[in-house]
């Protein structure tokens, strides 16, 4: 999983703080190793606590099929369907809301099926290439500008 530009600037803005408090004039790639931490972490959390969005039935079950899928098969292993169902608590919408999930899923290009003797399996579609980091740019900076010395007072009558 990579890291989203919201949570890539929420780091950059927290290493542009800590640099100043350190009277840093220039933010460079290798002091970047504390915010790339803060970013994992913040997607880690974000992933945990993310809330269910779905406003029907399906939407529920996808949402958790997708979730779970996430966690324990996010290096596309194939899953078995009954294993799924019962990991994701099918029973409480139903089969045929858990089919529709898996079935429009699919359509939308997020999961494989395929049937391996009697048994069908399931897998996440894995990404054509992982993205870089955002956050490790090597041999770039980031210039800290000292904040002017004027006053809240004077920027209101500025205008």
């Amino acid at each position: 999983m990579g890291i989203t530009p919201r949570v890539a600037e929420l780091c950059l803005r927290t290493a542009t703080i800590c640099a100043s408090f350190d009277r840093q004039r220039t933010l460079t790639s290798d002091m970047l190793g504390p915010a790339l931490e803060l970013a994992k972490y913040q997607m880690r959390v974000r992933a945990l606590l993310q809330p269910n969005p779905g406003e029907n039935p399906d939407a529920r079950m996808s949402f958790a099929v997708r979730n779970w899928l996430a966690i324990h098969a996010k290096d596309g292993q194939w899953i078995g369907r009954r294993l799924l169902f019962k990991q994701v608590s099918g029973h409480r919408l139903g089969p045929g809301v858990f089919d529709r999930a898996l079935r429009a899923m699919e359509f939308n290009g997020e999961l494989e099926s395929t049937k391996v003797g009697k048994m069908i399996v399931v897998r996440v579609v894995p990404e054509p290439s992982a993205s870089k980091n955002p956050l490790a740019v090597a041999g770039t900076s980031l210039q800290i500008q000292p904040s002017a010395s004027t006053s809240h007072a004077e920027e209101a009558t500025a205008f």
